[in-house]
């Protein structure tokens, strides 16, 4: 079986971190697969970055090592952490970029990487995930037991979940982040929208809220094909959270939408 490991990151594709973070993989493990989830990231984003890796992590075969670095606390006193879960390995920092998916799939065991054996002889305090994500992943990948790699822990940190809320047919979330096409993805799902009674074909007035208030009709779609070039729709996306979307054109842009941003739908 392939030996896949997976790299999430926000280092973007201009700088040579992402080479030498596989070049230190390939050297430990040859015959790795590395698919590269995004490293697009926003900077500094690790909700955002916790969101890509929920969304991808279960797509690919059993016993893929996952890693994630968005780590604006790298070098600092935060542990740098494997989660096996059911399924999977999860490894990058404890700042919660790695719990929501790791939970998902069920943890097993999880343990702070401080075997210095299976790291590179010098480690950086500013790209950890050179010097001990990327030989902790090609270790693992080669058959190394999690237990190898340091100390057992009982916890890791998690990120505030914030959930949609649906009271009195009006549906209650926030926008957590828009996408390359300038879909607004939102934290509301398929079963919160069967809860307020909100079906295909259904007209359904939506504000979105930051500093002002921004109303309009838009109709649930199947598909984007349902609306005209230019007109908005509301369409649930393959990871089965409600997008606000602008049909080939970017929604982010036409409403000013960002991360945060409340969201309410009522029909």
């Amino acid at each position: 079986m392939a030996k896949v490991i997976t790299l999430l990151t926000d280092w973007g594709n201009g700088d040579p971190f992402l080479a030498t973070m596989k070049g230190v993989i390939l050297s430990i493990c040859p015959d790795a697969k590395i698919v590269d989830v995004s490293h697009q990231v926003k900077k500094f984003d690790v909700r955002e970055g916790a969101h890509f890796l929920s969304a991808a992590y279960k797509y690919f075969p059993k016993g893929t090592v996952h890693v994630g670095v968005v780590d604006p606390g790298v070098g600092s006193k935060r542990k740098p952490i494997i989660i096996r879960t059911k399924d999977y390995f999860f490894v990058g920092p404890d700042n919660g970029l790695l719990s929501a998916a790791a939970s998902a799939d069920g943890v097993k065991e999880i343990v702070e990487i401080t075997n210095r054996k299976f790291m590179l002889a010098k480690v950086s305090n500013t790209i950890h995930g050179r010097d001990i994500f990327a030989p902790a992943a090609a270790y693992i990948a080669n058959g190394m037991p999690v237990s190898e790699f340091g100390k057992k822990m009982e916890r890791v940190a998690m990120l505030e979940r914030h959930v949609a809320a649906v009271l009195r047919g009006h549906i209650y979330g926030e926008v957590i982040y828009t996408d390359s096409f300038g879909n607004i993805r939102t934290n509301i799902s398929a079963d919160d929208l069967r809860k307020a009674g909100f079906f295909p074909g259904k007209e359904i007035t939506t504000c979105i809220a930051k500093r002002k208030q921004t109303c309009f009709k838009a109709p649930i779609c199947d598909s984007y094909s349902c609306v005209e070039k230019g007109d908005v729709l509301l369409v649930v996306a393959g990871d089965g959270l409600l997008e606000v979307s602008l049909r080939e054109g970017s929604a982010a842009e036409k409403f000013k939408a960002g991360v945060g941003d409340r969201i309410e739908l009522k029909g």
